[in-house]
């Protein structure tokens, strides 16, 4: 497809990992039977892949590049949904109101996807990327939030002996790597933009919008993994501090 490795392209090690983090998300539920499980696993085999190839699109072949885009931006879509659904069941399963954005988000998802199918409007139609963008932000939105709040209500009980301190820090990393990919875009293109004196020249390729990007992934990568699956020292530290602080479960 005329694509040609870059060094740069080791940073897909980090999609490659939370694919592998996926597929054991994916295991312990179907052991489970884990809603939340299903949903993250769900989003993690999706979402990296998608991402890196977006990022990497124009450096294949031009006769390929308008379906890899599809390809790319379906599965960026997609995983968002499930992870829609991982914030509906996870923080709000027996709110009515809840389930409007998962209604919401897989109508618009559909209709994207129909009218690009279709050849009705072009992947890269200007109304159909801002939409699905503002969507899926959105969405992030939405599980930055309810983690925010959760950790807020768990810290608080945390104090009087009544919760666990490895469930507070999980709520926390949640808050991490979901504000980041909420605001992440957002900042690293104001950011290049500036650096570029304008925006005279590519922004997506101006060295402060890379560093950015490769530092924020890898603060993003650590986040997910402890959030899920945190090695046992961690766990372990977190405990000894908690009892450290002088308050009892």
């Amino acid at each position: 497809m005329g694509f040609e490795f870059q060094p740069s392209d080791l940073m897909m090690l980090i999609s490659v990992s939370l694919m592998i983090l996926a597929v054991r998300l994916l295991r312990i539920a179907s052991q489970t039977r884990g809603m939340p499980e299903l949903m993250m696993g769900l989003y993690l085999l999706l979402s990296p892949p998608c991402t890196s190839l977006l990022m990497r699109v124009d450096r294949f072949a031009p006769e390929y590049q308008r379906m890899l885009e599809i390809v790319a931006t379906t599965g960026i879509g997609i995983s968002s949904l499930f992870l829609c659904i991982f914030a509906w069941r996870v923080f709000r399963p027996n709110s009515t109101w809840a389930r409007i954005p998962v209604v919401l988000y897989s109508a618009q998802f559909l209709w994207s996807f129909f009218m690009v199918s279709t050849g009705a409007i072009e992947v890269d139609d200007p109304t159909r990327a801002i939409t699905g963008r503002v969507t899926i932000l959105l969405v992030y939105c939405w599980v930055f939030t309810e983690c925010l709040l959760h950790h807020r209500m768990l810290a608080r009980r945390l104090h009087l002996g009544l919760a666990d301190p490895v469930v507070v820090n999980r709520f926390l990393l949640f808050a991490v790597w979901s504000g980041l990919l909420g605001v992440l875009p957002g900042i690293t293109l104001l950011l290049a933009f500036v650096m570029n004196a304008g925006g005279t020249a590519d922004q997506m390729s101006s060295p402060l919008f890379t560093s950015v990007v490769r530092l924020t992934g890898i603060l993003m990568y650590v986040s997910i993994w402890l959030s899920f699956l945190p090695p046992r020292a961690y766990t372990d530290w977190l405990k000894r501090r908690h009892v450290a602080s002088g308050v009892e479960a």
